[in-house]
């Protein structure tokens, strides 16, 4: 299973928890890492990616 489909396969509330686990632990990193970090998420998935951006402020 990839990633992306590891993520389409989870409930919305899942999906949710996800990108707060995500978002949280990388909230006070350099925005080069926040960064790189949406970018390596969107070739997983671009829904997952765009959330992550979003939750990031970016």
């Amino acid at each position: 299973m990839t990633s992306r489909e590891g993520y389409l396969g989870m409930s919305k509330k899942n999906q949710d928890h996800l990108v707060d686990n995500i978002v949280d632990p990388i909230s006070h990193a350099k925005k080069e890492i926040k960064k790189r970090r949406v970018k390596n998420l969107t070739k997983a998935d671009t829904d997952l990616g765009k959330r992550v951006k979003n939750g990031l402020k970016l």
